[in-house]
């Protein structure tokens, strides 16, 4: 087997032994020579001085690349999605209009049926969104925080409906359902515009 080139450059350099194969083989040899000529002729090179604006260019390119980028479009899905989020909780926790400060009521929670009925609309929001094969890492690891979440909160809502008298539990679970389901979609949504 013929000498690689690297094993050929280091032997022309002086950095390494001469093999048998490569004393025997006139085809190594050659290109042995042909380093050894190479190498030669770049050290009879004469150096040459640097322009004197060298130092000022080298400076503006450092410059110029130390500038931030304009922020692309996953900057703004995530953006997009942070501010729909804080929207999303801040209606959930509304006052009721006229109404200020701590004397403030709770305002009315919709009932189980809404809940539910508006825990459906997000499933088939989010069954309809597109499935990506690739994820970012802090994506996959927020869908998977939001998906554990939502089976603890599932296994709750299963154990409650067999306590005939705790519709009000039922109810915290179902709210908490739903807002967990709303930031999984937002989280879909904005991956699948960044993927874009």
């Amino acid at each position: 087997m013929h000498a690689d080139f690297h094993e050929l450059s280091e032997m022309a350099a002086g950095r390494r032994q001469l093999t048998a194969h490569v004393r025997g083989c006139t085809g190594c040899r050659a290109e042995l020579s042909r380093l050894g000529a190479v190498r030669d002729g770049l050290r009879s090179l004469a150096a040459l001085p640097a322009p004197v604006t060298a130092w000022a260019g080298t400076l503006s390119t450092l410059e110029r690349r130390s500038t931030p980028a304009a922020p692309g479009p996953a900057v703004y899905a995530m953006a997009a999605t942070l501010v729909l989020m804080l929207v999303t909780a801040m209606l959930l926790v509304r006052q009721p209009a006229g109404v200020s400060g701590s004397a403030a009521e709770p305002a009315p929670r919709p009932p189980l049926d809404g809940l539910v009925a508006q825990n459906a609309r997000l499933e088939a929001y989010l069954a309809g969104l597109p499935q990506l094969r690739t994820t970012r890492v802090g994506t996959a690891y927020t869908v998977a925080a939001l998906e554990d979440r939502l089976a603890f909160v599932d296994d709750r809502i299963t154990t409650v409906s067999l306590e005939p008298n705790a519709p009000e539990i039922a109810e915290e679970l179902w709210r908490e359902r739903v807002t967990l389901m709303n930031s999984l979609v937002q989280v879909h949504y904005a991956n699948a515009v960044a993927s874009r």
